[in-house]
């Protein structure tokens, strides 16, 4: 069970700072330790690299936290914390945050990104901005959303407004970070099905042109046992229709069947177009969606990717059509991220 807020601010928080003091006090000996186990591990250096990647993160992580409580003090012993411009130079943090985390992971683990897109042509870039954004994300490991994340904050310049699991609170800069911005944070219990609906209703609702609603659909990461699992959890609750859609998802594990919304005479049917207005109600908009790609090609040297779609409010990810159907849509445009082994 998650601790209070009030524990996690007065034990957690301080606890960061002290195991990065410590950190420092011992950095000789972890180094030492780290270039004797190099040697016996795969990659070059992987364990100096580990060892500097972590220390930075911690550090980086204490940096933001002090930022955050002068914030807090700024703003009035949080007065104003909701406020447009302290909203603001909350999204700086974590912008800066994790854009520095990438330059670095880029350098230790030589992570590069590859991505295609539209060109940015004068229609494009008056295009980009002006409405909000959906953003489904495959779930592949922690080192995806944060790339997610980065390059909605850093190259897309958006808000991202993200749903996440409520244990993540347990990680004090995300904890503290995360629930000053509009952000929501969900219990992974069945039970908790209609609760997530009305988190992400309420982050929908007020969308900006520069907002992005992240949402994570498949609710942890892909694994073959948990795709099997989710099958037998649509066929037990005798949605056999959803279950044989799933058995084609290769790579994807099937929504969460309670979040399937129940169709009401009068409204949409499909969930995704009933988010995806933007707030002054005009016109529908596309969602971008990252997932995760797991063929032999995405994987050249041992690399994880992360393939990054933009789809119409319609389109069926990593679906067989059946026979008769109709022709196919236009392919996709694809963005790639990629990431060296460590």
């Amino acid at each position: 069970m998650l601790p209070p807020r009030i524990v996690r601010r007065l034990v957690l928080v301080p606890l960061l700072l002290l195991v990065m003091l410590a950190l420092l006090v011992v950095l000789p000996l972890l180094a030492v330790l780290a270039a004797i186990a190099s040697p016996l591990l795969p990659g070059r250096w992987r364990a100096a690299r580990l060892l500097w990647f972590g220390l930075v993160w911690v550090a980086l992580e204490s940096v933001a936290l002090v930022a955050c409580l002068a914030l807090w003090v700024a703003s009035g012993f949080g007065g104003r914390l909701r406020s447009e411009p302290y909203q603001d130079r909350h999204y700086a943090i974590m912008r800066w945050f994790l854009g520095t985390l990438y330059d670095v992971a880029s350098q230790a683990f030589r992570l590069r990104i590859e991505i295609q897109e539209p060109e940015l042509t004068p229609r494009e870039a008056r295009a980009r901005l002006t409405r909000p954004v959906i953003v489904l994300s495959r779930h592949a490991g922690p080192g995806d959303s944060f790339l997610l994340v980065h390059d909605l904050l850093r190259r897309y310049r958006r808000r991202p407004r993200i749903v996440m699991k409520a244990a993540l609170q347990l990680d004090p800069g995300v904890d503290v970070m995360a629930n000053r911005l509009p952000n929501a944070f969900v219990s992974a219990r069945r039970s908790a099905d209609n609760l997530i609906i009305r988190e992400i209703e309420r982050l929908a609702s007020d969308l900006g042109p520069t907002g992005a609603l992240v949402i994570f659909p498949e609710g942890g990461n892909f694994t073959p046992r948990r795709r099997l699992r989710a099958i037998r959890l649509l066929e037990e609750r005798r949605l056999h229709e959803e279950a044989a859609k799933a058995r084609e998802l290769e790579y994807l594990l099937p929504p969460k069947p309670g979040l399937r919304r129940p169709h009401r005479p009068g409204r949409a049917h499909d969930h995704r177009r009933h988010l995806a207005r933007p707030a002054d109600g005009a016109g529908r908009q596309g969602a971008l969606v990252a997932g995760a790609r797991r063929r032999g090609a995405a994987r050249a040297g041992g690399a994880g990717a992360l393939a990054v779609r933009m789809v119409g409010a319609d389109r069926h990810l990593d679906r067989r059509e059946p026979p008769g159907a109709a022709a196919p849509r236009p392919k996709p445009r694809l963005a790639g991220v990629r990431g060296a082994q460590a």
